[in-house]
């Protein structure tokens, strides 16, 4: 069985720290464990009462006898218009079982290829430069503005569920995306395998269809997939992570309506790493370095990949049109414990965007990333 997140509660995303000296904050002193006993005695950490916070009454464990700081980067390296335009034919030819011609570039304004474009009668596919892309065979409701029916915590529930299309399971609509993802489209998937980790059932004017949020997995492990804080006129300094999700919509359990991957990579490179700090090791350091008025109600907690940066900034918004997009460019995501705080209400934005609490597996380092 597959444990997935729940929604939390709307608000509108900023950045900002339980911590009193910033978003991010270092640990002087760190134990570290051979990566195979990462879970070691995690049952009892999950049944202990902690100071500060609670933790769920159950976690996913994977496997971590193959632990490694992961490289990413994009397919794209040279900007090449052919490349983009087989990348984007390899989408079409994916999700319609055949090649189709008639596709277009389009350039910015420095006259960079950036997107590759199709649409026809039943068919829009869009493939960019950094290895995004949407496909558009029906319609996509925004979840904000909808009624959020039920959420899903087991990607295999037998349940019915009612859909436009018909009743059907759970299990069956995610088996249907999994295949499209995977098997269909595994020709631009990176080289990850795609795993569901929340669900939600719909209605939008009169519309029912379910909702999958997708995490790219290396080794079973989820690449970074919620989104992360969005830069601001009064920001000056940013604490952010990047992040890599494929979100589909459905109104049946034959193909989907709408999949939009997002910030997607490809692994370029992989560094074996042999001690981490553990899961029970990550919540000791919870409990010595969280302010000592804060309480905290965690819901759920898992191994990441995670890439935190941060980014000066002059407070001011700039151009679009003046920003160089780099493919060359790589990242480097180290595993992370990811602890998710418990919020109220079934709002779409809250699952895309959930506030954390992180600890760096490797240095032990807190990042504290808030929907607020």
């Amino acid at each position: 069985m597959r444990k997935l997140l729940p929604l939390i509660t709307a608000m509108a995303l900023c950045s900002c720290s339980f911590i009193d000296d910033g978003n991010t904050k270092s640990v002087e002193s760190v134990e570290y464990v051979e990566t195979k006993d990462s879970y070691k005695n995690y049952e009892a950490v999950l049944n202990e009462e902690h100071s500060g916070f609670t933790l769920p009454d159950s976690i996913d464990v994977v496997d971590t006898n193959e632990l490694y700081v992961i490289t990413l980067g994009y397919t794209n390296t040279e900007k090449s218009e052919d490349k983009l335009r087989e990348n984007g034919e390899l989408l079409i030819k994916g999700i319609c079982g055949e090649s189709k011609d008639g596709g277009n570039i389009v350039t910015t304004e420095n006259g960079d290829p950036f997107r590759y474009e199709y649409s026809d009668a039943d068919i829009e596919c869009l493939y960019d430069l950094f290895d995004g892309y949407i496909i558009r065979t029906g319609s996509m409701p925004e979840l904000d503005y909808c009624n959020i029916n039920e959420v899903f915590t087991d990607s295999t529930d037998e349940k019915t569920i009612e859909l436009s299309g018909g009743n059907t399971t759970v299990k069956k609509c995610c088996d249907m995306i999994y295949d499209t993802l995977n098997n269909k489209l595994s020709d631009v998937k990176g080289g990850f395998e795609l795993l569901p980790k929340r669900i939600c059932s719909y209605d939008s004017n009169g519309e029912k269809g379910l909702f999958v949020l997708n995490a790219f997995c290396f080794n079973k492990i989820p690449i970074d997939y919620s989104l992360s804080p969005f830069l601001t006129e009064d920001t000056k300094t940013l604490v952010y992570y990047l992040d890599a999700s494929s979100s589909v919509y459905i109104t049946n359990d034959k193909s989907p309506d709408y999949i939009n991957s997002v910030s997607r990579f490809v692994l370029k490179d992989k560094k074996k790493i042999e001690k981490m700090v553990s899961f029970e090791g990550a919540v000791d350091i919870l409990e010595n370095e969280l302010a000592d008025n804060l309480y905290l109600e965690f819901d759920d907690a898992e191994l990441i990949y995670t890439c935190i940066k941060t980014d000066e900034t002059d407070g001011k918004k700039h151009d679009a049109s003046s920003y160089i997009y780099d493919t060359t460019v790589t990242y480097e995501f180290e595993p992370t414990w990811c602890f998710y705080i418990k919020q109220d209400s079934k709002v779409e934005n809250d699952l895309k965007h959930p506030s954390t609490v992180r600890v760096n597996a490797l240095t032990g380092e807190i990042t504290v990333m808030l929907n607020k």
